[in-house]
């Protein structure tokens, strides 16, 4: 495995985690080695020496590395958010979704 990772677009302390330590429980590890909240944005660019993590599941860490499999699920609070205000989750039956 790589001796360290470079931080990617959207990758947050949980998705380090996993990719680090195989599970969420090394966010917290992550976490602290970054000087951050669990909570916090980690920025783009932030390199990690990968050995100052522990693993917590090695089969999971395992298959992400074999797959190159890079976990980016965070969302910048910054970015607009598109909200679509149509569609079935929106109608009434009866007024807007007529059944016949």
């Amino acid at each position: 495995m790589e001796a360290r990772i470079t931080v990617q677009n959207n990758q947050s302390v949980f998705d380090l985690g996993i990719q680090l330590g195989g599970s969420i429980e090394a966010a917290v590890d992550v976490a602290k080695l970054l000087g951050i909240s669990l909570t916090d944005d980690v920025p783009v660019g932030t390199i990690i020496e990968t050995s100052s993590i522990p693993i917590y599941n090695r089969e999971v860490l395992e298959h992400y590395y074999s797959h190159s499999i890079i976990p980016a699920t965070a969302h910048k609070m910054n970015e607009e958010i598109e909200v679509v205000t149509g569609g079935i989750g929106y109608m009434a039956i009866g007024s807007t979704f007529i059944v016949g």
